[in-house]
């Protein structure tokens, strides 16, 4: 095993020391047909055996239903947003559940049966204002579930342009091939001067800015958010994936707060 490797274990060791109102909507959900990113397919002859979601992203719809732009987040004046994910495939009585809350409020749950299905798909789920009116801004996030288990969720910010000058850093960690979510995954953030490879001859944990494990749903979050127009070094390891070491991460005045990472990694 060489050195780099020895640490980079080393380094996922260590990370339990290193992370310290009421709405009127209508929503109705719909199944898409893929569009950009790609997902495992499931071959014609093979049942499907369970339904896997992608993390959640945020879209505009044009005026024919289908996806027109991903977005972080949406200007004040909104009237609806479109929380989505991709499916690889959809067993036999599958049965979606999804909640809405508005900071920290449920303002709709609703369910939908699926057709079982060996083609992959985006299921999206518009929701606006039964009178048309923008909605309410702040933080609305979005849970999907099925079977009572929890497939996906998500938040997005309505309104409040304004960009400050520390970017939370969010998002998830998936297998490149697969698209299945990597639970234990560690993501790391250097200090700004610190270079991956210095950082791997020397292994000080103090040259560490801030990291976050990804969950079972391969989600993580950093614990401290970055300055923008600052130049750092990002590392993610996993237990039997290939590490991704960069040094040029850097956030400027136009990235938005929460910045969301959707990261994909091979064996």
């Amino acid at each position: 095993m060489h050195l780099a490797d020895r640490r980079l274990i080393m380094l996922l060791s260590l990370t339990g020391l290193l992370l310290a109102s009421s709405l009127s909507v209508s929503a109705a959900p719909l199944r898409l047909g893929l569009a950009g990113a790609a997902v495992a397919k499931v071959a014609a002859n093979q049942a499907c055996a369970a339904l896997r979601a992608s993390p959640v992203f945020w879209v505009t719809l044009d005026d024919q239903g289908q996806i027109d732009q991903h977005v972080s987040d949406y200007p004040s004046g909104t009237t609806e947003i479109v929380p989505s994910f991709e499916y690889a495939c959809v067993p036999k009585n599958t049965t979606i559940v999804t909640v809405f809350t508005y900071e920290g409020n449920a303002v709709l749950s609703d369910k939908e049966a699926l057709r079982s299905s060996t083609q992959a798909g985006v299921y999206a789920y518009p929701l606006s204002a039964d009178d048309g009116d923008p909605l309410d801004q702040g933080d609305w996030k979005v849970s999907f579930y099925t079977d009572k288990t929890l497939l996906a969720s998500g938040v997005v910010r309505v309104g409040d342009d304004q960009r400050s000058s520390g970017v939370v850093v969010r998002g998830t960690v998936r297998d490149g091939n697969t698209r299945n979510p990597i639970n234990g995954a560690l993501v790391a953030v250097l200090k700004p001067g610190i270079l991956v490879k210095a950082f791997l001859d020397t292994g000080k944990e103090s040259d560490l800015f801030t990291s976050g494990t990804t969950d079972s749903l391969g989600q993580f979050s950093l614990n401290r958010p970055l300055a923008r127009d600052t130049t750092y070094s990002l590392l993610i390891v996993a237990r039997g994936y290939r590490p991704i070491a960069r040094d040029d991460l850097r956030l400027g005045a136009r990235d938005p707060d929460p910045l969301r990472m959707d990261i994909l990694i091979v064996k």
